[in-house]
């Protein structure tokens, strides 16, 4: 199967605030429906790729070469048995740069662009809600 072929049916879903309510470097339960939601998708063909910034570059500096290696390791594992754990299918794990090729992506930080849509607005709104959901 070719990269495109295998990203035309692949969704990617960010782990986290998306599939648990935390961020690096807890680990917290997943958000409700989350699971149910995976399982859907995975029944119905979908191949799941879970992706993380839990590896950003700033994270890593001073670190040496294989200081870097180990901790992505070991962070892609934490992720791997957190979801076997929880019972969260998936196919692959992205801890790669840049964006991974999937045909939709669920992210809690996304906003659907559609041509015409006031950016300024719609990134207003995206901010009003996460801060009302803290109060």
């Amino acid at each position: 199967m070719s990269y495109a072929t295998e990203g035309a049916r692949t969704i990617g879903i960010d782990f986290d605030n998306t599939i648990h309510s935390g961020t690096y470097p807890d680990f917290l339960p997943p958000n409700d429906g989350i699971k149910e939601g995976v399982e859907g998708l995975k029944a119905d063909g979908w191949r799941i790729l879970i992706y993380t910034a839990r590896i950003c570059n700033w994270w890593f500096k001073g670190m040496q070469e294989q200081d870097r290696y180990e901790k992505y390791d070991k962070i892609k594992q934490e992720i791997g048995d957190y979801c076997r754990k929880w019972k969260i299918p998936f196919d692959k794990i992205w801890m790669g740069e840049g964006k991974p090729y999937c045909k939709y992506y669920i992210d809690d930080a996304a906003i659907s662009y559609k041509p015409g849509m006031n950016l300024i607005v719609e990134v207003n709104k995206m901010m009003e809600e996460e801060e009302n959901a803290v109060e």
